[in-house]
């Protein structure tokens, strides 16, 4: 992929990822030195522009990462809109993460970036850890190398900065971020995350799972009623629940289904030619008696075997001769 990525000063597209209430709108008005961004709960996504360091910036800011306010499609459709409003792609999702609740934070928030941006997001991103100037340097160095911030680093090759708070941040701190940005880009060379062919995330996927096994579910689901229906029949014709004999059903079903076997096998042994009834007739009838039929009137549809050439033969069997 040829790269726009060259030069002293080049363009920078960034995309801002977090949980609700981490600081990415207030990060975004921090890196762009002026307050674009609303500072709340975010809903939509959003672009901002800007000069930094004698370069174009582009900030787009997005709905935090288990937003209480919007469904998991709305979600996804704000994140697929942040790829739309830094077109053809970003050069970094910056995964903002603060320090103040980290520690207390068991969500997944790594699993949330699959599911909005599959896999590939994760060679382009970069966790920004803010409100440094809060922690004293123990503090912080025992969070940045405990196991959950490893765990999390581990996703994107160890590659974070840290910050401090909107309000304890000046221009220097904001230089020595595209700084490490610059080097990210770099190991990418110069590429960026590609919004060309839209990533079907997991969390499509999952939508299409579902949706695609409804109808085996509704499928299992009738057998289920059907196998239950059948049961409660045969129980009511044995006069015994397969909860008390839990062979019962079993066995009435092979009787049925060995009663059925004779009557072939006695059928066949009197009629040696398919087809044909013990007088020599191909009858199209099949019970026809047992519903309820007099034996005039299935005799009526009896055909000798040169039918071809007579017409059926019509009233009582006593005529047939």
């Amino acid at each position: 992929m040829a790269s726009a990525y060259e030069g002293n000063k080049p363009d920078v597209r960034i995309v801002l990822l977090g949980v609700c209430g981490a600081g990415k709108s207030s990060m975004g008005n921090a890196i762009l030195d002026e307050d674009v961004f609303k500072e709340g709960r975010t809903r939509e996504s959003e672009v901002q522009r800007g000069r930094v360091e004698g370069r174009n910036i582009s900030i787009i800011d997005t709905p935090g990462f288990f937003n209480t306010h919007l469904t998991d499609e709305e979600l996804q459709k704000e994140m697929m809109k942040s790829l739309d409003l830094c077109s053809p792609g970003p050069h970094v999702f910056l995964l903002i993460i603060n320090l103040e609740n980290f520690t207390d934070d068991h969500r997944n928030i790594v699993q949330e970036i699959l599911e909005s941006f599959g896999e590939k997001a994760l060679k382009f991103t970069m966790v920004l850890f803010i409100g440094k100037e809060k922690f004293s340097r123990r503090e912080w160095t025992r969070i940045i190398t405990s196991e959950k911030a490893q765990k999390i680093l581990s996703n994107f090759k160890g590659r974070f900065h840290e910050m401090n708070s909107k309000a304890e941040c000046d221009l220097k701190h904001v230089a020595k971020l595209f700084k490490s940005i610059d080097e990210m880009v770099k190991m990418n060379r110069g590429q960026h995350y590609s919004s060309e062919i839209k990533p079907i995330s997991q969390r499509q996927e999952k939508n299409e799972r579902v949706t695609q096994g409804e109808p085996k579910r509704l499928e299992a689901q009738i057998n289920i009623d059907k196998d239950i229906k059948t049961k409660t029949k045969v129980e009511r014709m044995t006069g015994c629940k397969q909860s008390e004999d839990p062979d019962a059903v079993s066995r009435y079903l092979q009787k049925v289904k060995a009663d059925a076997s004779v009557g072939q096998k006695t059928e066949a042994e009197k009629s040696p030619n398919p087809g044909l009834n013990s007088k020599g007739f191909r009858s199209n009838v099949i019970g026809s008696v047992g519903e309820g039929k007099s034996i005039s009137q299935t005799a009526s549809t009896a055909v000798p075997l040169d039918s071809d050439r007579t017409a059926p033969l019509s009233g009582n069997v006593s005529h047939v001769k």
